[in-house]
Order: C-alpha cells, then structure tokens, then sequence
C-alpha cells in the first residue's frame, strides 16, 4: 500500500492503491459520479493557481498537501 500526496487524493476517488511507486511528474485530473474533482498540480503551478483568485472560486472545499 503507498502512503503519499498521490495516494490520497486516489482514495477519494476510490481508485485502486497500486504497489509499484510511479512518480507524478505531471499534472493529474480526475472526476467521479459525485462530482469531486480532483487536481494533482505538479511543479511551480501551485504559485500560478494561487495567483489566480478565480482558479478556486467554484470550490467547496479545497485540500493541499504538499512534501
């Protein structure tokens, strides 16, 4: 079972935990039937979406975790 960002925002989707550890060295997007969208942002583009006041604007809840 892996333990990480990656990892987290899967369970919540339900997607399966895989025991081969594969990187994220891009961007990830998913949505399931009860709308939680998920979001993996990879590299600098945490800055670029906070500097954006609207990128956040339709969220509920919106959840970091970061290394």
């Amino acid at each position: 079972m892996m333990a990480g960002k990656s990892a987290l925002l899967d369970s919540f989707i339900g997607r399966p935990n895989s025991e081969v550890y594969n990187p994220t060295n891009e961007d990830r997007y998913a949505e399931n039937k009860k709308y939680l969208v998920l979001r993996e942002i990879y590299g600098g583009g945490v800055i670029k979406l906070l500097a954006n006041k609207e990128s956040l604007a339709s969220c509920d809840i919106a959840v970091f975790v970061h290394d």
